[in-house]
């Protein structure tokens, strides 16, 4: 890494710290508050600094923060798995888990779909292969939702506490689908064409990273409780050591993550002091993301600004919609719950953004394409998700 580019880096954190901060009310900035509660400053930010703004972050970013990146896969992987200890899973029942992965696999079904059947239309030519990975990849990244979104969605008047109570669920799970749809895909798609192991192989491959990640954290971690920056430190290191080694054999980094954050979970006693530790700077990362992302964004991409963005938008809301009436009135059998509920999972960002990132990273001939498409569904959802969800689970039921 040049001296340049991490000058840039340091004040891409800079200001992702600074407007990390802003957004949690501890810094006042009280004319940009309500803006900064998004993340579409960071996208606006981000995308000023890039190629086609002021110019200042250089072609190929993306490659040349590869490990930076590869880093915050195991960071953000590493804290969403460990939320998943079983102690707490097995509060909520099968059937809550159950609604909230039909929403989600619902999601990704239709935009996968859609995806795929509209491709040849918008690029004639395309070839099948390609066509496979855009169209999975673009469902993964539908099938999540910003938990962001919804918590300011739950604070509003109008939501009934039922409502609220499964959106945050839903929010908090339907992530898990996604997650392993992208660590089957990469032990399935085979990116170099001359892979040595078979797809059985790498997937079990991903699963022995993983589990080695949670085990090699929880047997490493030191016992006292006064080595919070050493156990920070060894976490993040471990992270990025599977993360890395996810990468290089061509498997996903954040399916590696998510496991290994179940694991150490399960095992570990002092997994509330790591995740406390690892989550108060979450927000400061995904900022970074954002950042990140603004400045890939692509305005030649014509058909992808003019067309499938807001297509995926429109079609990813509907689809939200229908996937949580079924979650909730075919699995979880509640005909109390709003019949719109899936308005308030449409916001995008998180899970979604970071496996944007790392699609965009193994792009090859689908570069930009990616990348355009999630970011302009991530402010086109800041934009109008809030006040349509307010709108629809707000009205009274007929």
């Amino acid at each position: 890494m040049s001296l340049q580019l991490l000058i840039l880096f340091l004040v891409i954190v800079l200001v992702a710290l600074l407007g990390s901060r802003a957004r949690r009310g501890r810094v006042r900035m009280w004319p940009l508050q309500r803006l900064l509660q998004t993340g579409t400053p960071f996208v606006f930010v981000g995308f000023l600094m890039g190629p086609q703004g002021f110019g200042l972050v250089p072609g190929g970013l993306l490659d040349q923060l590869r490990p930076i990146v590869i880093l915050g896969f195991g960071w953000i992987g590493f804290l969403y798995g460990s939320h998943f200890e079983w102690r707490r899973i097995r509060r909520f029942g099968a059937r809550m888990y159950g609604g909230g992965i039909t929403e989600s696999v619902v999601t990704m079904g239709v935009v996968g779909l859609a995806v795929y059947w509209v491709l040849p239309l918008l690029y004639p030519g395309m070839q099948e292969a390609l066509r496979e990975h855009v169209a999975v990849g673009l469902a993964a990244c539908a099938g999540g939702t910003a938990p962001a979104g919804v918590f300011a969605l739950t604070r509003q008047r109008g939501v009934s506490a039922r409502d609220s109570e499964l959106l945050r669920f839903f929010s908090a799970v339907d992530d898990l689908p996604p997650v392993l749809l992208l660590g089957v895909f990469f032990a399935l798609w085979d990116v170099d064409g001359g892979g040595v192991a078979s797809a059985p192989e790498r997937l079990a491959m991903s699963v022995v990273l993983g589990t080695l990640l949670g085990l090699g954290s929880h047997l490493l971690l030191p016992s006292g409780r006064d080595s919070a920056s050493h156990a920070f430190l060894l976490i993040l290191g471990m992270g990025s050591l599977c993360a890395g080694a996810a990468e290089m054999l061509l498997l996903s980094p954040l399916f590696v993550a998510v496991l290994g954050g179940m694991v150490f979970a399960n095992l570990s006693p002092r997994k509330e002091d790591i995740y406390g530790l690892m989550e108060r700077r979450e927000h400061t990362l995904y900022a970074v993301f954002l950042i990140v992302a603004g400045a890939l964004f692509r305005w030649e991409a014509v058909r992808v600004v003019l067309l499938l963005a807001p297509g995926y938008v429109i079609l990813r809301g509907a689809a939200k919609v229908a996937g949580a009436w079924l979650g909730t009135r075919g699995v979880l059998r509640e005909g109390s719950v709003h019949g719109m509920l899936g308005t308030g999972l449409v916001f995008q960002g998180g899970m979604g953004l970071a496996i944007a990132v790392h699609l965009e990273l193994n792009a090859g001939a689908a570069a930009g394409l990616f990348m355009t498409t999630v970011v302009l569904a991530v402010v086109l959802n800041d934009l109008i998700g809030l006040p349509i969800a307010v709108q629809a689970l707000g009205r009274r039921r007929r």
